[in-house]
């Protein structure tokens, strides 16, 4: 019998494909990446199920749609019964590890924004106000800093399908989880080394949410992250069983703040800006860059918010620097695989949750526009043993939801009914017509009158997006139009493939209804 191979997930957070030396960047120094890439395959047209942290870790998880797993926007927890690829990699003999951002449940004690909204008659109770019970209790409030208070916590263990879980919960230098009880015992004052209050100056990136943290590299999260994992693989015992590690690095998500030498790795003055920066075609665009102009704008949180020039390039250089800093933890990891004999039986996969506008539209964040920096990422799969494979690039259309059946099969095991993605390496699958995404909001959203609740397509020439209650409809050339700069939704003669579109997401809409669960009789 074939010995299984292990598996090493790398993922970043609202990392945009094109910010990768292997993607065409000309400034990113990636070269750990981008030797993955040149050892394996590199998928250029992956896209995300949503374009928001929970629901599209849910949906890798779970090989479902958002609209599946119930996870429609942030502030929904996955599921404690719903099946994972990682449960069944479990289950079938493999060990199972997590290091990092795991984001399955709320980490923010924000109270929600949607509520129940009584209708003036008799009230309902709190267990009757919804038509599905609400993920809450200790159980769904393991990511939380309420839980994380108490110095004994820790995540209980199997968590979505991990034997061993080694948390940071948040982002910046507001981490938390297992990382932040590390860092107390590093530095005397932990308060005064956070927030931008405590960064150190540095002329030229002046930015909104942008500052240098006082941290050694050592002590920042992503290195934290990179020697918790490398310990993980160095300390297992030789001959074990096979293993399955997903490695979650928090950055290059804002706030975007990072010691040195990588904050001024990159100088602003040195970054181009995206041909896109001055166009303000998407509605919510134009939104915020009035709210800047008229001095309304809200920068300081998680929603997009348009920029400057000089802002637009300081936030990017930081950014760059942030990536780089992943990159050398990944030069990390393949060095710790290599030195315990390993790295030849195991298959390592680099991606990221969602993209960022970074620039385009003069916009940083995501949130309300599907255009490919925010739902394109990086997928690159290395399999040692895939001689032929080596350097490959694949333009296929691709999603989220295949990164599940694809380890799975090469694991040698069964996917599980309701699971909506494919085996990406199984010739007999043909790829799809035309990729969904799904992205919602608890509430009315950058500039918008309504809370999003949005639907794209994207097929191998077109992108089109419906919002409900917004009228922010798009249609785009991708292939004419790779920048996504012109709407054809109200152009005449576009109106024939606006209709087919609309009726081939109608389809795959269909075609992505759940399934599950399984019958117990006929009848």
């Amino acid at each position: 019998m074939t010995r299984q191979p292990n598996i090493l997930m790398i993922m970043t957070d609202q990392l945009r494909a094109d910010c990768l030396g292997c993607y065409g960047h000309p400034l990113a120094k990636t070269p750990n990446i981008d030797a993955l890439a040149r050892t394996g395959t590199q998928f250029d047209r992956f896209y995300v199920a949503s374009p928001v942290c929970m629901p599209n870790r849910a949906s890798i998880m779970t090989s479902r749609m958002p609209s599946g797993h119930r996870g429609r926007f942030n502030g929904i927890g996955l599921g404690l019964g719903d099946v994972t690829f990682v449960d069944v990699l479990r289950q079938g003999g493999y060990d199972t590890a997590h290091f990092g951002k795991s984001h399955l449940q709320n980490f923010s004690t924000v109270p929600p924004a949607m509520l129940h909204e009584p209708q003036g008659r008799t009230p309902l109770p709190a267990a009757l106000q919804s038509a599905v019970p609400r993920q809450e209790g200790e159980v769904y409030a393991q990511e939380m800093p309420t839980s994380w208070a108490d110095p004994g916590h820790r995540v209980a263990t199997p968590y979505y399908g991990f034997s061993h879980v080694d948390l940071a919960t948040n982002h910046g230098d507001e981490i938390g989880g297992d990382y932040e009880a590390w860092l107390r015992g590093q530095v005397d004052d932990i308060d005064s080394v956070r927030g931008p209050e405590n960064g150190v100056p540095k002329s030229g990136y002046d930015a909104p949410q942008t500052w240098c943290s006082p941290l050694k590299p050592e002590q920042w999260s992503t290195h934290y992250i990179g020697d918790r994992a490398c310990d993980w693989l160095r300390d297992r015992a030789p001959g074990a069983a096979p293993f399955f590690a997903s490695v979650s690095f928090p950055d290059p998500h804002h706030p975007f703040v990072v010691p040195e030498p990588y904050f001024s790795m990159y100088r602003p003055e040195d970054i181009t800006l995206p041909d896109t920066f001055a166009n303000r075609m998407p509605l919510p665009a134009r939104n915020l860059h009035q709210q800047l102009a008229d001095g309304t704008a809200m920068r300081g949180h998680q929603l997009a918010f348009a920029v400057s020039e000089d802002e637009a390039r300081a936030i990017i250089a930081v950014t760059l620097g942030m990536i780089t800093f992943i990159d050398d933890q990944v030069g990390r990891l393949v060095s710790t695989l290599k030195a315990t004999g390993d790295y030849d039986n195991t298959i390592i996969v680099f991606n990221s949750d969602h993209g960022d506008f970074l620039g385009d539209y003069g916009l940083m964040l995501k949130f309300g526009i599907h255009n490919a920096g925010v739902t394109r990422v990086p997928f690159i799969w290395s399999d040692p043993r895939d001689v032929a494979s080596r350097g490959a690039v694949r333009s296929d259309l691709a999603s989220s939801l295949d990164i599940g059946p694809s380890f799975l099969a090469a694991a040698g095991m069964d996917c599980f009914s309701g699971a909506q993605g494919r085996d990406l390496f199984d010739a007999a699958i043909p790829e799809p017509d035309g990729l969904l995404i799904e992205e919602e909001s608890q509430r009315p959203v950058l500039g918008m009158s309504h809370a999003l609740v949005m639907r794209s397509l994207v097929t191998r020439d077109w992108r089109l997006t419906l919002s409900v209650g917004n009228g922010n409809h798009e249609l785009v050339h991708l292939a004419r139009d790779p920048g996504e700069t012109r709407n054809l939704w109200d152009d005449p003669q576009s109106a024939g493939t606006r209709h087919r579109l609309t009726e081939q997401m109608a389809l795959r809409m269909i075609e992505l209804a759940d399934r599950t669960p399984l019958p117990t009789s006929r009848a």
